[in-house]
């Protein structure tokens, strides 16, 4: 049946089954870090240069910090590292999270929004996404593992998280990072 396949991600691009996504198709980056199907069976896609967001046969792109024409044009502030993004994935209510260079980040349906530590304070740079059988949020980050409860902000649970834990989906020449199921 049509849309039976799978996802998967490449340090060259996006691909469903043998067909290959890259920028001229849509993608806001060829360098694509993660994967992620929401209740629509619409991907969601981390790329080293912002998130795109597939639906009705067309890719969106999303940059979490922003772009310089937003900046300019008085929007929020250009944050590059932002638009860095390593993971993706879709939550029960169908928001895209994404984890960047700059924290974790989700697409509200109307426009993309920062989370916050408790506290306040910024997460730190995020490479791994999770979401539990309870719809709480884990992110993994260079500094230890967060968790987000239903409409709290995340609180670090552990700060024993290694290194090649986190950074394993980055290895050079690993393909593919991240592969979705979809049908």
């Amino acid at each position: 049946r049509p849309g039976v396949g799978m996802w998967s991600a490449h340090a060259y691009g996006l691909k469903f089954n043998d067909t290959l996504y890259v920028v001229d198709n849509g993608l806001p980056g060829n360098r694509v870090r993660g994967v992620a199907l929401d209740a629509q069976d619409q991907v969601w896609v981390a790329t080293a240069s912002g998130v795109a967001h597939r639906r009705s046969g067309r890719f969106y792109t999303y940059y979490p910090g922003s772009t310089l024409e937003e900046a300019d044009a008085g929007g929020r502030s250009f944050r590059p590292s932002a638009n860095n993004v390593y993971a993706t994935v879709v939550d029960r209510e169908n928001r895209g999270w994404f984890g960047t260079d700059d924290g974790v980040f989700y697409f509200d349906g109307v426009i993309v929004r920062e989370v916050t530590i408790k506290g306040g304070e910024k997460m730190p740079p995020t490479y791994a996404l999770h979401i539990d059988e309870k719809g709480e949020l884990w992110a993994g980050t260079a500094q230890g593992l967060y968790r987000r409860q239903a409409r709290t902000r995340l609180e670090l649970v552990s700060e024993e998280a290694p290194m090649d834990f986190v950074h394993e989906p980055l290895i050079p020449n690993h393909e593919p990072t991240i592969t979705q199921l979809t049908g």
